[in-house]
């Protein structure tokens, strides 16, 4: 299960816990309401900064700025944001 499937089945059991639906709709909603997760996942599709390169062995502001980048990089991955330069 990938990481936005996971996501949504966390905040779809939060939300409809304790309801005497029955299984068929409730199976039926579950099945809409992912497809419109789905849909709200894709559009996010971020372009991050360009990494600097390097311009010798003290270039500390560039090792930070691509640190940065990095940084920014894995916590959008993780909350299930595509990127396109990634």
């Amino acid at each position: 299960m990938d990481k936005s499937r996971m996501q949504f089945e966390s905040w779809f059991n939060n939300q409809y816990s304790g309801y005497n639906y029955d299984e068929k709709l409730i199976s039926f909603v579950k099945a809409q309401l992912f497809i419109v997760w789905q849909a709200s996942r894709e559009s996010l599709l971020l372009n991050l900064p360009i990494r600097e390169r390097n311009k010798g062995n003290y270039d500390y502001f560039t090792d930070g700025y691509n640190s940065g980048i990095s940084a920014c990089e894995i916590a959008l991955l993780d909350s299930g944001v595509k990127i396109k330069n990634g």
